[in-house]
């Protein structure tokens, strides 16, 4: 069976007879149309009455006219035989279908249409493509969107407190943040009147929300609320032990999609945020500190999750001596549209950023990561990597990330480092100074690195080989890389606190004296 397409004449499409027809006037030579659009226009029908409904043009030939753009039309053609362009004349509208389409485009007096041949149909192929499409349009449609705005209006605010005993309204909270979560449905919001909350399971988010009605866990009026997971199974488990899937994380969210998190603080977890096989969530204003693995982790199929204003530092795992425990880590999975902006990573047992094996491209922009890798915690056989951002493994899949105004400072080893991702990536605008090892190491992509700098790194200040191209950079532009060459080499603003808004304060710290547009910067979007 053919499927049935739509033909949209617009402006573009009425190119070829624009001069001549203005697309609803027609006075052009029949053959002059013939020679430049290889087809032969049927002589126009003036004065014709379109309405929006379902014609019948000729024997066995249908269209349904959907609506008018711009003077021609937007349609479907249903023909059981040939025709390479069909004109409207004053036919008989089909049937009862009629009234079902008469609200889309109203009278269109004195024009005449051309339409090209989009489908050819039996006639009873398309009576069952007429009835799909209008399932589709006058069903389904208005269904979702009546769905939607009924979950709108609907919507409920379901209230938390740490003393809470009640059924979650303002004056009788929940006590549990688990109890909130299974109340909610599309469109509610979780609000946690401020406390610390100190949950003996972690909490399960095994449900969604929608798009156009997500479900929101917030702090309420930006009170500060602190999750801490002590009391949780694995804080922690011995050297060498593992830690089950459903244990990982205070906030454990899996098959979760269509949620928003805010102004959440989670400590002395086993991972701070642990989000697996969940999409379509979005994370503003969160801090994961102290925590007995990573601080926030993407896992599994995850794509179009959004972390911004993420503050992730002192997260270390004494189960495995300082091996796996970053600030921020997207591992082991895949999925397209993943953002983490204006984060800071710091003082983690292993690195600031980690995206092992995870197989595809994740934005990177306004991080920045310093003292990462040391071992704060006396661990013996201490296993921390100590880069700023680690960019993938060997054996990694292809995953072209992108790199873009980051900062990596005072870390243990690499500023920046490929590790073995064989992908093209995109570092563009970064600053690697005071590291431990290289500023910036690519030795397995294909990168493109523009406009970067590294200096005072303790070896080389980069290791590229391979088919890395770089342009622009601190070590081909030449001139002097010292301390003198910024203008501050003082952090402390950028380690303070944030601004109301939740994004970093201005600062010059590793800004160029010169004024080159070269380096990381907090003073204007690159």
């Amino acid at each position: 069976m053919a499927t049935l397409r739509p033909a949209l004449m617009s402006d573009t499409a009425c190119a070829g007879w624009e001069e001549a027809t203005r697309c609803g006037n027609p006075r052009v030579d029949n053959a002059k149309a013939a020679s430049n659009t290889g087809i032969v226009p049927p002589a126009p029908t003036p004065k014709a009455t379109m309405r929006a409904g379902i014609w019948r043009v000729e024997k066995d030939i249908m269209v349904v006219i959907l609506k008018a753009v711009r003077g021609c039309v937007v349609a479907y053609v249903v023909q059981s035989r040939p025709s390479n362009l069909l004109s409207w004349g004053k036919d008989s509208v089909i049937g009862p279908l009629k009234k079902l389409f008469i609200l889309h485009a109203g009278s269109l007096n004195n024009k005449i249409w051309y339409i090209r041949q989009e489908a050819r149909h039996t006639y009873f192929e398309s009576i069952w493509h007429l009835a799909f499409m209008m399932v589709e349009i006058y069903v389904l449609r208005p269904l979702v969107l009546l769905a939607g705005l009924i979950a709108s209006s609907q919507a409920k605010d379901i209230y938390v407190s740490p003393t809470g005993t009640g059924s979650g309204t303002s004056t009788s909270p929940y006590g549990s943040i688990q109890s909130a979560v299974n109340a909610a449905v599309a469109g509610d919001t979780i609000l946690l009147r401020a406390g610390t909350y100190k949950p003996t399971t972690n909490i399960q988010i095994t449900k969604s929300g929608t798009r156009t009605a997500p479900i929101t866990l917030r702090s309420y009026q930006k009170e500060k609320v602190i999750l801490d997971g002590e009391s949780l199974p694995g804080t922690p488990y011995g050297l060498d032990e593992s830690l089950p899937n459903k244990e990982r994380g205070i906030l454990h969210i899996e098959n979760g999609n269509y949620w928003k998190f805010y102004n959440l603080e989670l400590i002395n977890g086993p991972y701070g945020v642990y989000s697996r096989d969940s999409s379509h969530n979005y994370y503003e204003l969160l801090s994961t500190h102290d925590n007995y693995e990573s601080g926030f982790q993407l896992q599994g199929i995850a794509s179009n999750n959004t972390v911004i204003y993420l503050d992730s530092y002192r997260n270390r795992d004494p189960r495995k001596n300082g091996e796996s425990a970053d600030g921020f880590a997207c591992k082991e999975g895949s999925g397209e549209g993943n953002v983490l902006r204006n984060a800071r990573l710091w003082d983690n047992v292993d690195d600031g950023l980690d995206l092992f094996m995870f197989g595809s491209p994740v934005t990177i922009e306004e991080v920045y990561a310093w003292g990462n890798g040391f071992n704060h915690w006396d661990f013996t056989d201490f296993n921390g990597d100590g880069n700023g951002f680690k960019l993938g493994i060997t054996d990694n899949p292809p995953a072209n990330h992108i790199v873009r105004n980051s900062m990596a400072w005072g870390n243990a080893k690499k500023g920046f480092i490929d590790n073995g991702n064989p992908g093209k990536l995109t570092v563009e605008r970064n600053t690697a100074w005071n590291n431990g090892d290289n500023g910036f190491n690519f030795r397995s992509s294909s990168s493109v690195m523009t406009a970067n700098i590294a200096t005072k790194n303790v070896n080389a200040q980069v290791s590229l080989t391979g088919p890395v191209v770089a342009s622009g950079n601190s070590w081909q532009v030449g001139g002097d890389w010292s301390d003198s060459a910024f203008k501050s080499v003082d952090p402390s603003i950028l380690k303070g606190a944030r601004v109301a808004d939740g994004r970093l304060p201005a600062s010059d710290f590793l800004i160029p004296v010169s004024g080159q547009a070269i380096g990381a910067t907090t003073k204007q979007d690159v």
